[in-house]
């Protein structure tokens, strides 16, 4: 992700957030899938989070199969209504459920990135200027774990920001 866009962008140990795209057949609809992973509630946490995925995008694969996750999946014999749309799978390694917005780390964070929230908003804009979202009107935003309370928490906004789709 660029941090160019605006604040966020960033994994716990700040590293780079970013997210995984498929393009769709279909440049009407797009599904957006925020992965969960628990959060953390303590320093102890924390500290044990950076050390994966969870905290760190360095141990990120290069590449996901989207069969990992239903809604993403290409094969339209299980994913009949999805298939053919663009798939997008938002990584986590904030720790926060996909909702913080503290950019510079501190004392009272711990010394992390909490700025999850941030982080879907650049990769909205991402999406947007990138890979047609703007002209989507259908927006499926879908959630496991702490990627369903993101799910939850952002899906008013992305409705505010793309008012020409209908956004679920």
């Amino acid at each position: 992700l660029s941090t160019s866009i605006s604040a966020g962008g960033r994994c716990m140990d700040g590293t780079m957030a970013g997210y995984y795209i498929r393009d769709g057949e279909n440049d009407s609809l797009f599904v957006i899938h925020l992965e969960g992973g628990g959060h953390c509630m303590s320093k102890l946490e924390c500290d044990k989070r950076i050390t994966g995925p969870r905290g760190s995008s360095k141990y990120w694969p290069t590449s996901l199969q989207s069969s990992e996750v239903e809604y993403l999946d290409v094969d339209c014999n299980r994913n009949p209504v999805f298939c053919k749309g663009a798939a997008v799978f938002i990584g986590y390694c904030t720790g926060d459920t996909h909702r913080g917005t503290v950019t510079e780390p501190s004392e009272y964070s711990w010394g992390y990135y909490f700025d999850g929230h941030l982080n879907f908003k650049i990769v909205i804009e991402q999406l947007i200027d990138n890979h047609g979202l703007a002209n989507a009107d259908h927006i499926l935003l879908t959630g496991d774990s702490a990627g369903g309370i993101g799910a939850y928490f952002n899906v008013d906004w992305l409705a505010s920001r793309l008012p020409q789709a209908s956004v679920k």
